[in-house]
């Protein structure tokens, strides 16, 4: 890899790095890059994997509903942080067509490791707000002894669409911080200037990968539950249990280990084979916004 700046100016290449945000572009590259590269990008997953695995594990042993939450997010967070970051460097180093081993991914990665970890953590707590924002007008609306709860509703509606407007003019903070300059404030102030005049446009285009990649998870774990509901392995577990497990995300109800053990396995499996999905997404929509905002995308020093 280049030692100094290996950059694409547009200008001077605009036929091989025109920018676009077509929909269709954007997954045929999707596609096309994790089908050519699939073995960097499994072995990202599985730093992925292990994080979801490990998060799953310790919310079976933490006691209390917020201890039992809170503390195996904490925990799993720094190997899910590497694994989208790792999926992030190798993408963009992928587009540049630059030859990219797993010394210069993780070497890039550790050297930044903090400003990652502490932009995740400002982004985490701003969508903490918004949620608790909700719930805690409608308790303080209740407590107050208000004839209706709506004002609480409206109130908590709204501080939770202004996190959402902040989160999404942030995300691209983990590719600022690996591309551009490790510090938290000027990622998150370079992700605003990225985002802003196309705020909407990138809402769709994530949320259409992401119902993609939750489509194809869905569909394949429901497949595996219906062969071991033909071959009745399935125990006192009925569809209803499987769907409020898969979309609810509450407890899987089954007398059979053995099927709870493999459907559990089945579904974070997947969410691992998905991932390198949409982490390539997100790094193809930030490559294009960068290209069209500042005219080139680089990889800095």
């Amino acid at each position: 890899m280049n030692e100094n700046i290996d950059s694409i100016d547009v200008n001077q290449n605009s036929e091989q790095y025109k920018p676009s945000l077509k929909i269709g572009d954007i997954l045929d590259s999707i596609f096309a890059l994790y089908r050519n590269n699939y073995k960097l990008y499994l072995s990202i997953a599985l730093i992925y994997f292990i994080a979801l695995l490990l998060e799953y594990s310790l919310k079976g042993f933490i006691p209390g509903s917020i201890q039992g939450e809170i503390i195996p997010v904490l925990i799993s967070m720094p190997f899910g942080i590497i694994a989208i970051s790792a999926g992030v460097y190798a993408t963009g180093s992928l587009y540049l067509e630059r030859e990219i081993s797993a010394d210069d991914i993780f070497k890039r990665i550790f050297h930044r490791l903090v400003p990652l970890i502490g932009s995740h953590l400002i982004v985490r707590a701003i969508l903490a707000l918004g949620l608790m924002s909700v719930s805690f007008s409608m308790l303080m609306t209740l407590r107050l002894g208000l004839p209706s709860i709506l004002p609480g509703i409206i109130i908590g509606f709204i501080i939770l669409l202004i996190s959402i407007y902040i989160i999404v003019s942030w995300m691209f903070h983990i590719p600022v911080i690996l591309y551009e300059i490790p510090k938290v404030g000027y990622a998150l102030k370079k992700s605003y200037n990225l985002t802003k005049f196309s705020w909407w446009r990138i809402v769709f285009i994530v949320f259409l990968i992401l119902i993609i990649c939750y489509a194809i998870s869905t569909i394949i774990t429901l497949s595996v539950s219906s062969i071991m509901y033909v071959f009745n392995i399935a125990g006192n577990t009925n569809y209803q249990d499987l769907l409020q497990w898969m979309f609810l995300n509450e407890v899987l109800d089954s007398d059979n280990l053995y099927f709870y053990s493999i459907m559990t396995f089945v579904n974070l499996f997947m969410r691992g084979i998905v991932f390198p999905l949409w982490v390539i997404g997100y790094t193809l929509i930030y490559i294009d916004r960068k290209i069209q905002v500042d005219g080139v995308f680089d990889i800095q020093n």
